[in-house]
């Protein structure tokens, strides 16, 4: 009997800990591209100004990127390996248009120039980018980066 509770304790702790895969149809959350050079309080949200919803798609991690300056230079974002590539490239694309293709390694690679403030990277990780960034192969990442840094201080926003 013991036994049998232990190993429903196990499972039920396990499938907290599982991430279900997404569904057609869900919204996928992206980070705030205002982070960017964000020096005041107006602009430290990490999400949009969008209310959570039952089922929405959230980055496991998100790191915002400092290098030694007073203001968010990058902000990366990392999403499970069951989320689809085409679903989060169709959530960057509904908010910023459409990217470029890149192939710069065999894995999915697309990248958008978003006016003169920053670029954005979608990526899916392959063997060597998994083990650089030590993530599982098939995990995609995102980031925002400032198209001026390093040349520019921080701009207010």
């Amino acid at each position: 009997m013991r036994n049998v509770i232990g190993c429903m304790v196990v499972a039920a702790s396990l499938a907290c800990f599982a991430q279900a895969k997404p569904e057609p149809g869900k919204h996928v959350i992206l980070p705030n591209p205002k982070l960017i050079r964000c020096v005041s309080l107006d602009c430290y949200q990490l999400w949009e100004d969008k209310a959570p919803q039952a089922g929405d798609i959230y980055p496991v991690r998100v790191e915002v990127g400092l290098l030694g300056k007073h203001c968010p230079f990058g902000v990366s974002a990392v999403y499970d390996k069951s989320v689809p590539f085409e679903d989060l490239q169709a959530a960057i694309e509904a908010r910023f248009g459409k990217g470029t293709p890149e192939h710069w390694t065999q894995s999915p690679t697309t990248f958008w120039q978003v006016g003169d403030d920053f670029s954005i990277l979608l990526d899916t990780a392959d063997q060597n980018i998994s083990k650089n960034r030590r993530v599982d192969v098939g995990t995609k990442e995102l980031f925002y980066s400032d198209a001026r840094m390093p040349t520019t201080t921080c701009n207010l926003r």
